[in-house]
C-alpha cells in the first residue's frame, strides 16, 4: 500500500462506526418522538387486585393471574369449594380430587367462547350441575369479566388525567366453602402508558451514549492522523532501486 494511504483502513473502521453509532441515534430519536408527542394517546394498562378474603380460611389462596385479568384459586381443604358464576350458579368446584366444571353454567359457556359471539342456554343454570372433572390439581385459573374493563376504549378519569393511576372500581366473587359463603374482594385499576418520564430518560440517554461514541472514534482518528510516522518507515516499504 503507498506509504500516504497507511490511514486509509482506520479511516474507513472510523467512519463505519461513526455511520453505526449515528443511525442507533436516528433509530431511537424518532421513537421518543412518537412515543411523547401525544400525551395520553396510548392506551393504558389495567391491572386487578385481591384485597380480601372474607372469612379466611388457611387452606384457601386467591390472587390475579399475572395479566390481571383472571383469579387462580388454591384449595386444599377437604370440604369442596364452589366458584359462583356471573348469575350465581355454580361454576367450578375444587375439591381432594381436583377441580370441576359445571357443564350446565353460562359463565362457563362465556370463558370458552369469549371471542365468538351468540349466548349460553341461561335456562340450564337453574337445573342441578352437570360436573365435568377437568384437572387433578387442587388449583384452578380461570379469566374473569368481573374483573375487567368493560367500556369501549380508556375510561373517562384515564382520558380526563393520563399521568396518573385511576381506581376504576370494585368487585367481587362469590365463594362457597362447604357451607360458609366467602367473599373474595378486588379492585381494578388503571395505570398510565409505560412511555412515562422514566422511559424518556432512558431513551435520551441511549442518544446521549451513542452520539458521545461517535465523537470519540472521530476524535480519536483525528489525533491517529496527525501522529508522525517514524522515521524510515517509508523507505522501509519502498521497493529497492526506486
Amino acid at each position: 500500500m503507498n506509504a500516504r494511504l497507511h490511514w486509509l483502513p482506520r479511516l474507513v473502521g472510523t467512519v463505519t462506526v461513526t455511520v453505526v453509532c449515528c443511525g442507533a441515534v436516528l433509530f431511537v430519536s424518532p421513537r421518543s418522538a412518537r412515543a411523547h408527542s401525544l400525551p395520553g394517546s396510548s392506551a393504558g394498562r389495567y391491572r386487578a387486585a385481591v384485597t380480601s378474603v372474607s372469612p379466611p380460611d388457611p387452606h384457601l389462596a386467591v390472587t390475579c393471574t399475572a395479566d390481571g385479568q383472571g383469579l387462580q384459586v388454591t384449595y386444599t381443604g377437604s370440604e369442596p369449594l364452589i366458584v359462583k358464576g356471573y348469575g350465581g350458579e355454580d361454576y367450578l368446584r375444587v375439591g381432594p380430587a381436583g377441580v370441576d366444571e359445571n357443564e350446565r353454567s353460562p359463565s362457563a359457556w362465556f370463558n370458552r367462547n369469549r371471542p365468538l359471539g351468540g349466548a349460553p342456554d341461561y335456562s340450564a343454570a337453574s337445573q342441578p350441575p352437570t360436573w365435568r372433572h377437568v384437572s387433578a390439581e387442587k388449583t384452578v385459573v380461570w379469566y374473569d369479566y368481573r374483573l375487567y374493563w368493560l367500556g369501549s376504549g380508556n375510561p373517562p378519569s384515564a382520558l380526563a388525567d393520563p399521568g396518573h393511576s385511576h381506581l376504576l372500581k370494585t368487585w367481587t366473587v362469590t365463594l362457597t366453602v362447604g357451607r360458609t359463603p366467602t367473599l373474595v374482594v378486588g379492585t381494578l385499576t388503571w395505570l398510565p402508558p409505560r412511555s412515562s418520564s422514566r422511559a424518556l430518560f432512558i431513551e435520551l440517554g441511549l442518544e446521549g451514549a451513542a452520539f458521545g461514541a461517535a465523537v470519540l472514534l472521530i476524535w480519536r482518528h483525528h489525533l491517529r492522523s496527525r501522529r508522525p510516522q517514524p522515521a524510515g518507515s517509508a523507505a522501509a516499504r519502498r521497493p529497492v532501486g526506486s
